[in-house]
């Protein structure tokens, strides 16, 4: 066994003979690292590593992330994006019962602003409706954005080791920024714009100026596009949910509960759009992710492959 030190983070491991002069990952910060045999291990954040060994030291191909502190090796967040676009497709399902739900109400008021006469048993089953719906909503939603805000943190902490650089946030303010008064408002939207650039197969951005890091502006537009429409419809059902709210707070008499009604119709239809365009930019995201990893493995295998073919001796003839 040889022992070694981290220059990045101060820490000593050992490895055993055979690893020397090969590369390998420190276990305590998982920087990449030379291994050497004079104690003395210079770190290298963004050189990879391949092939098996001690366990922690020498591990399986990882993609090194540029350093950050927060920075980790990539690991895929598709099981909390499957989860959240059930969710979201699910609350998008419930939002458009509650559409139909919504009209049936204002149906109701404007029938007994009309003078007609409502029947207990009618209103009790709207009342309960209404109720049940509102619940179901409720829970859905709190679930979803529990999924989604997971999956953003998982995402947003990927760009590095997906060879980003220069980003703008961590991935805890890239979620933080979502219940943020004022902030609320536009930081979300750099932070996806981040993922999304940073997430593109070409790697090694520079996200300094944001989604202009991307070296093709053809997909600069694209993300324009997807991400611009999103968060477009995010603003307006976050608004409309707002207004539904307090206008329906605030009815008293069956004028201002048919408009609460009508407002609240609005803010249904604005969350089917919202949820619909969200999942599209979870599964897009998660995509582009998941394919500019594949290709640094693809890429990595074939210099592994060039380097075995280079090393090989020669045989005389």
């Amino acid at each position: 066994m040889i022992l070694g030190k981290c220059r990045d983070c101060g820490e000593t491991f050992s490895f055993e003979d055979g690893d020397l002069g090969k590369q390998g990952v420190c276990p305590h910060c998982q920087s990449a690292v030379p291994l050497a045999a004079s104690g003395s291990v210079t770190a290298s954040p963004a050189t990879p590593i391949a092939g098996p060994g001690a366990a922690g030291v020498v591990g399986a191909r990882v993609r090194q992330p540029y350093k950050v502190k927060w920075a980790k090796p990539f690991e895929s967040g598709s099981l909390r994006a499957n989860l959240a676009v059930w969710l979201l497709a699910l609350s998008a399902v419930l939002a458009l019962a509650a559409f139909f739900s919504d009209w049936s109400e204002a149906g109701l008021f404007e029938r007994a602003a009309a003078g007609e006469d409502i029947s207990d048993a009618e209103a009790e089953s709207n009342d309960t409706r209404q109720a049940l719906l509102g619940l179901a909503q409720m829970g859905v939603m709190i679930a979803g954005t529990v999924f989604l805000m997971m999956w953003v943190h998982r995402s947003y902490r990927n760009l590095p080791a997906l060879g980003a650089r220069h980003l703008r946030f961590s991935p805890g303010w890239a979620v933080g920024y979502f219940f943020i008064p004022i902030v609320c408002f536009y930081r979300p939207y750099q932070a996806m714009a981040d993922i999304w650039a940073g997430s593109a197969p070409e790697g090694g951005q520079d996200l300094a100026g944001g989604v202009s890091g991307l070296r093709d502006g053809r997909q600069n537009q694209g993300a324009s596009a997807l991400v611009g429409f999103w968060w477009a419809a995010w603003l307006v059902s976050m608004i409309a949910g707002q207004a539904s709210f307090r206008i329906a707070m605030r009815a008293d008499g069956l004028t201002e509960l048919l408009n609460a009604a009508r407002v609240s119709m609005v803010d249904d239809l604005t969350t089917v759009v919202s949820a619909i365009l969200t999942i599209l930019l979870v599964r897009a995201v998660q995509s582009r992710q998941e394919a500019s990893y594949l290709a640094w493995l693809e890429a990595a295998e074939a210099r592994e492959r060039t380097q075995a073919v280079s090393a090989a001796p020669l045989s005389g003839a």
